[in-house]
């Protein structure tokens, strides 16, 4: 999983997404793993300015889990790989406090086919996260380098 991988489609019931969702802006995540952690590099834009995240996912003993820690145990949000063929694309689970996203990631934003999201929207709907739910990201003008003052860690 590690390397760099485009978000191309998100399924999700948050609010920001559901009031906003037609204004996401491209997003690219870099995995780097050390040890029992993934370190993840989140670049996307807010306010027309590129902004780097920095995080780290907690392997976990089951193959496939992840743990993004929040600052008290239920604030955590747990990960699941879901499917991936590590090549070309990669559908994650997010779930915090009980809510569930699902996130499609290409290694290329060229690489959409079309049952690779058919697939994905299948996947969403048993979630209950149907078409009215689908956030499809832009594929084009990703961020390149971002200077130290927008880098939150």
């Amino acid at each position: 999983m590690t390397g760099t991988w485009y978000l191309l489609n998100t399924a999700s019931k948050c609010s920001y997404l559901i009031n906003h969702g037609t204004k996401v802006e491209p997003t690219v995540m870099t995995l780097t793993r050390s040890n029992q952690t993934l370190s993840v590099s989140t670049k996307t834009r807010h306010n027309h300015q590129c902004w780097e995240i920095l995080q780290v996912y907690h392997l976990t003993p089951t193959p496939g889990q992840l743990t993004l820690k929040g600052a008290r145990p239920e604030l955590n949000t747990e990960i699941v790989i879901g499917e991936t063929d590590y090549e070309s694309y990669a559908i994650m689970y997010y779930q915090k406090q009980g809510k569930i996203t699902t996130k499609l990631y290409g290694r290329s934003v060229d690489n959409l086919s079309e049952p690779m999201l058919t697939k994905f929207e299948q996947l969403a709907e048993k979630q209950n996260l149907g078409l009215a739910y689908l956030f499809p990201f832009p594929t084009y003008s990703h961020c390149g380098a971002v200077d130290q003052d927008h880098v939150i860690s």
